[in-house]
C-alpha cells in the first residue's frame, strides 16, 4: 500500500537555540513498500559549511529515491544542492551519494561527492569517494562528475524511482 506525506513549514525551529535557526520548507515522501520511493525537500536555513559569521540562509534542494532491485538489495541515490547565504551570487554546493545495498567498506554509500561551482558551472573545489566500480545504480542518471558539469542531476527533472506506481 502506498503511503505519503506532505509537510510545509514556516519559521519553524526544532529545538530552542539549534545554531541553524528558523527553517522555512516543503517536505514531500512516498514509499511503496517492496518496490521504492521518493523523499524531496526544499528548505532555507543556515550552512556552516563555508564561514558563516553573519547566520545567512542558504536554499536547500534535496531529493532522495530508492528501490528494491533484482538483486535483492535496495539501490539508491540522493542529490542536493545549496545556494545563497554565505555563498557568492551565482555559485551552488552540490552533492551526491549512491548506494547499492549495505557495504561494510568506506565510504559505506558506495559514492559520495561534494563540489562547489561557480556561476558558469566550473568546478571551484570538489572531494569525492567511491568504492567499487560502478558504486551508483545507472537508473537513476549519469554519476555527476567532480571536474565537469555535463552531468549534474537536473533538479527541475521530474522525480521517479523504478516500479513507481
Amino acid at each position: 500500500m502506498k503511503r505519503s506525506a506532505s509537510i510545509a513549514l514556516t519559521d519553524f525551529l526544532p529545538e530552542e537555540g539549534d545554531r541553524h535557526g528558523p527553517r522555512t520548507g516543503t517536505f514531500s515522501w512516498v514509499r511503496e513498500p517492496g518496490v521504492g520511493g521518493d523523499f524531496q525537500f526544499q528548505d532555507t536555513e543556515v550552512l556552516f559549511c563555508l564561514q558563516n559569521p553573519a547566520g545567512v540562509q542558504s536554499d536547500l534542494t534535496t531529493v532522495a529515491r530508492w528501490y528494491n532491485a533484482s538483486d535483492g538489495a535496495v539501490h539508491g541515490r540522493a542529490d542536493a544542492r545549496a545556494t545563497g547565504g554565505q555563498l557568492a551570487t551565482g555559485e551552488q554546493w552540490l552533492g551526491v551519494t549512491c548506494a547499492k545495498g549495505r557495504t561494510t567498506s568506506a565510504p559505506a554509500e558506495g559514492f559520495w561527492m561534494m563540489k562547489l561551482e561557480d556561476s558558469t558551472g566550473a568546478t571551484l573545489a570538489a572531494r569525492l569517494a567511491q568504492n567499487g566500480v560502478e558504486p551508483c545504480d545507472p537508473v537513476f542518471g549519469a554519476v555527476p562528475s567532480a571536474t565537469d558539469n555535463k552531468t549534474d542531476y537536473d533538479f527541475t527533472a521530474p522525480v521517479t524511482f523504478p516500479g513507481e506506481f
